[in-house]
């Protein structure tokens, strides 16, 4: 009976053949890494990330490019591919450490998206540590010779309102990028706040601003010439607004005419970080001020500026303070 029923089996499948049933599953192909960074580019400008953020990851994906190759899948990445690229940086860009990482973060960014949609497999991408640089600060002799009046009589447009821009960015901390994009009506005279729109992540935040940088600015209005509440406070000398670049490059002529050699929109704002703590500014609050998202960034500023922070720690130190003021206690037998 056995034997019967093996042979009908047997008959049943050659002359037959057992058909399987059709599923509604696309079989989908091997997607390429120029392919997949397009979708990655999409999700991410649905998200509303920055213009700033999605040049970043360009430039991170171009610069991978170079060295990957055009037209090749994504499951060719792996760990391998990774570190490969990271020592083709080190012999072939001569890129520092901190370059590396910058690039490998905006990679990895790309790298997770695409593992997460199953393009590539899973793995772990490191961050290498670097040695952090020193953030260089202006001098306060260096502070007298930028935020020194120039004569508005005699002075031209440019050179006036570079020193109204370098006692902004010394009273305010704020980004390049934000200055660039306030307008006239961000400035809230009555209430002595900024409103800073133009933020990181397309995030606003709300700083404080004191009674010195309202004069200067109020007197600066009177020369500006803004015909609408809605025009960009700082301008070029035509009144078109102003970009980072030629702001930077403004500042640069502006330091070297008041014999400063030391340059950089960045300056500023580590100065004013630096000199917020030294007068016993509150980390948390910088924070804010700053516009940070977490402490980490923050926490970099009093780690590069520990030496400074020093001065007169005796005085202000709370356990210092305290013995200052203690009675002695004697010990009675």
């Amino acid at each position: 009976m056995g034997f019967l029923l093996a042979i009908f089996l047997l008959f049943f499948i050659y002359f037959g053949g057992i058909k399987l049933k059709i599923k509604m599953q696309k079989k989908e192909k091997e997607k390429t890494f120029k392919d997949a960074f397009k979708e990655f580019i999409l999700y991410s400008r649905v998200k509303n990330l920055a213009d700033a953020t999605l040049n970043y990851y360009e430039e991170s994906y171009q610069q991978f490019l170079d060295f990957f190759g055009e037209g090749k899948l994504c499951h060719e990445i792996n760990d391998k591919t990774i570190n490969e690229y990271i020592l083709y940086m080190q012999s072939h860009t001569k890129c520092n450490p901190t370059t590396i990482n910058t690039r490998i973060r905006g990679l990895r960014a790309i790298l997770y998206y695409m593992m997460k949609l199953g393009y590539i497999e899973k793995f772990h991408i490191t961050i290498r540590k670097s040695e952090k640089k020193i953030k260089t600060t202006y001098t306060e002799s260096e502070l007298k010779l930028l935020l020194k009046k120039p004569d508005i009589k005699h002075c031209a447009f440019y050179e006036y309102r570079s020193w109204v821009i370098s006692n902004t960015l010394l009273g305010t901390g704020m980004r390049a990028g934000s200055l660039c994009n306030l307008k006239i009506n961000d400035v809230d005279f009555e209430n002595l706040v900024f409103y800073l729109r133009h933020m990181k992540a397309r995030r606003q935040i709300i700083i404080p601003m004191v009674i010195t940088l309202k004069k200067i600015l109020l007197e600066y209005l009177e020369y500006r010439q803004a015909t609408k509440d809605d025009d960009f406070l700082f301008c070029s000398v035509y009144g078109m607004q102003l970009n980072t670049n030629s702001l930077a490059h403004s500042l640069r002529k502006y330091s070297l005419r008041r014999g400063v050699t030391k340059s950089g929109l960045h300056k500023y704002r580590h100065t004013y970080a630096k000199m917020y703590l030294q007068n016993g500014g509150d980390v948390f609050k910088l924070q804010k001020l700053l516009g940070h998202r977490t402490l980490d960034m923050t926490r970099e500023y009093v780690e590069m500026f520990t030496d400074d922070l020093k001065v007169d720690y005796d005085i202000i130190n709370p356990l210092e303070h305290l013995q200052a003021n203690k009675k002695q206690i004697t010990i009675k037998k």
